[in-house]
């Protein structure tokens, strides 16, 4: 939660002053379709409390913070409007990077080795939110 959500959010409030100074401007969040998997448990927020530490738990904390990015971004948009700032959310696609790491060993090398195939390299997955 404080590394996909948290650390934005602070981010995005403390540069708000200059992003209402320098407008029209635009805020782009980078949420994910795991938001699917996750959801907002208000006595464990950061997702402490999970029974196991496995892919389905860490797929569950990753959707929550996605929840929480998105959510985030609907209630920004409505504070900001008529400011001169756009505020959208995005999901880049299937992208091949290392956020599977942390899983294991066995988890880590099938996926890796799937993602090769089957998901955007990580250029590819900018130019999405360039887009």
């Amino acid at each position: 939660m404080g590394v996909n959500h948290l650390g934005h959010f602070l981010l995005t409030h403390l540069l708000l002053d200059l992003l209402k100074a320098s407008s029209p401007s635009r805020i782009v969040v980078v949420a994910s379709d795991a938001h699917k998997y996750g959801n907002i448990n208000k006595e464990d927020f950061n997702s402490e409390k999970q029974t196991g530490k496995g892919f389905s738990d860490s797929l569950k904390a990753y959707g929550t913070s996605k929840i929480a990015n998105i959510l985030f971004t609907r209630e920004l948009s409505k504070r900001l409007n008529r400011t001169g700032i756009v505020v959208n959310t995005l999901c880049p696609g299937n992208v091949h990077t290392e956020a599977t790491r942390y899983l294991g060993t066995v988890v880590h090398f099938l996926l890796s080795t799937l993602k090769k195939y089957f998901k955007k390299t990580p250029e590819e997955g900018c130019q999405t939110i360039l887009m």
